[in-house]
């Protein structure tokens, strides 16, 4: 068994949900959190795209093994890019754990490039940006460095896939921003749904087809479903461009009404972002605001419903619902728990983790925030 360690983005809660939801579909019992990372033992290497995990670290050794350890994993390179990127805060040790790497490294006879990081964790931001230095060569070797009872040594495994997320987002030919939402976000959704390779993954809001994408990109078997006529062509013509023989069913009907289109408990999970109402550019009155909470309210809940009817029993629903800024100043959130179906419960598996839906999705900058729930059939 070997360990692994999963650091969490920005958004620690939504990191640490999409850990544990690795964690839970993969049966793995042995496992801890820390506030930065999430570490669990294994006996193969995680094959998964994570949306808001930074990296995959596996374990090399504790700080007084690096002698033998080294020899072992990097005696064969004749040159070494390395770097050290440290997750929890080793103050004075950082100097002595450089010097003794870059040492043991010309014990080896090897050249070595250092790349130096470009910030250390704090307490106040973990960027992505800080997270992915591109200066480091991609065959190199990034040294990720924590902190208990003694200094502990792993190797970078894998990074955020942001330059394909970018890729998917930008370059497919049919884009609605204004209704779309972002790549990582949805692939983020997708595995708290907790699909297995060949799964059928309903969207009934799919849109531009973002969330199919990156549900075709995991191997499963997708369907979408969207009353706008333009929306239809426009997923199947992004799907066409990105996996032609990819399985999809996208077609145009009421999302309201899935039992129409679908046969009862067809799918294994349903992830989906619905209407929010209008782009708001600037903080609407709350009085405008707790109308249209009000006829959405209406309008989620009959969603849901559909839903349901065609999820299997213990199938997931991950779904983001509106919370706005409004012109007062204050934040207006979705009444999520008033419009829960019977045949539903909201997922409380991680609350002993500090985990409880919905969380909050949102940059500085927006009007309306995104709130994600996942439900689960009874």
């Amino acid at each position: 068994m070997i360990r692994y360690l999963l650091e969490f983005g920005n958004n620690k809660k939504l990191s640490l949900a999409e850990g544990l939801s690795y964690i839970e579909k993969n049966g793995i019992n042995n496992f801890e959190i820390n506030k930065n990372y999430l570490i669990f033992l294994a006996d193969k290497e995680p094959i998964v795209t994570f949306g808001s995990i930074l990296r995959i670290a596996r374990y090399l050794c504790a700080f007084d093994e690096i002698e033998s350890v080294f020899e072992k994993e990097f005696g064969f390179s004749e040159k070494i890019i390395w770097s050290i990127y440290p997750l929890d805060s080793i103050k004075h040790g950082y100097t002595d754990l450089y010097n003794k790497i870059k040492f043991k490294f010309k014990t080896l006879s090897k050249k070595s490039v250092y790349v130096s990081p470009l910030s250390f964790v704090d307490d106040e931001k973990l960027s992505v940006t800080r997270g992915l230095r591109k200066r480091l060569d991609k065959n190199g070797i990034e040294i990720v460095v924590t902190k208990s009872d003694k200094i502990l040594l792993w190797q970078t495994l894998h990074y955020l896939e942001l330059n394909n997320f970018r890729k998917r987002d930008f370059f497919r030919p049919y884009k609605r921003p204004e209704i779309s939402i972002p790549p990582s976000l949805a692939r983020t959704m997708i595995n708290l749904a907790q699909p297995r390779i060949g799964s059928k993954l309903l969207d009934p809001f799919c849109g531009t087809g973002t969330i199919l994408l990156e549900a075709i990109d995991e191997k499963l078997n997708v369907f979408g479903v969207d009353i706008n006529p333009k929306n239809v062509s426009g997923s199947l013509l992004n799907i066409a461009w990105f996996n032609k023989k990819s399985f999809h069913n996208v077609v145009c009907g009421d999302s309201l009404k899935l039992d129409r289109i679908f046969s009862c408990e067809m799918f294994d999970c349903i992830v989906t972002e619905p209407p929010f109402g209008p782009p708001f550019k600037k903080p609407p009155k709350r009085q405008f605001v707790e109308k249209l909470r009000s006829e959405l309210e209406t309008f989620y809940q009959k969603a849901l419903d559909s839903m349901s009817c065609v999820l299997k029993k213990n199938g997931r629903i991950v779904m983001t619902f509106p919370s706005w800024k409004t012109s007062d100043n204050g934040v207006y959130d979705t009444g999520i728990y008033s419009i829960i179906p019977e045949s539903l419960r909201i997922d409380n598996s991680f609350e002993s983790y500090g985990i409880k839906y919905p969380i909050r999705w949102y940059k500085p900058d927006n009007v309306i925030q995104r709130l994600i729930v996942v439900f689960i059939k009874k």
